[in-house]
């Protein structure tokens, strides 16, 4: 029996998704497509791609001079994914929890990790084609 989920988006939401014994999603091409974009927040200064690469989604953090962080995304439910950074400085994990609009599109991500909770990165761009 599956336990109760907590408020949706939040590290024990994803959690409890993993933990009880239910599959993670799969997604075709077509469907990983729709979160590819650019996803940022004005008020942290922060800037996020999503990108296909290969059967799942990759996040590169920091475009611009500092970019060259890139990191597999694993999807844990509908729409929710899970990214493990390794690397010099970064030892925590980050939940993206994308959110649609009334038509089904993408629109933003919420991203929760070690120190923010809930930061909401607004979709500013699609890449070319979609």
């Amino acid at each position: 029996m599956m336990a109760a989920a907590s408020p949706a988006g939040s590290a024990s939401a994803a959690r409890t998704w993993c933990c009880a014994g239910t599959k993670p999603p799969w997604y075709t091409p077509e469907a990983l497509a729709a979160f590819a974009g650019c996803y940022e927040n004005g008020e942290i200064d922060s800037r996020h791609r999503v990108r296909v690469h290969g059967a799942g989604l990759i996040v590169e953090y920091g475009l611009g001079a500092d970019a060259g962080r890139v990191f597999a995304m694993k999807p844990i439910a509908p729409d929710v994914f899970l990214v493990e950074p390794t690397g010099p400085g970064i030892a925590y994990r980050h939940v993206f929890r994308f959110e649609r609009d009334g038509a089904g599109a993408v629109v933003a991500a919420v991203v929760t990790m070690e120190r923010l909770k809930g930061v909401r990165l607004d979709r500013t761009a699609r890449p070319a084609g979609a």
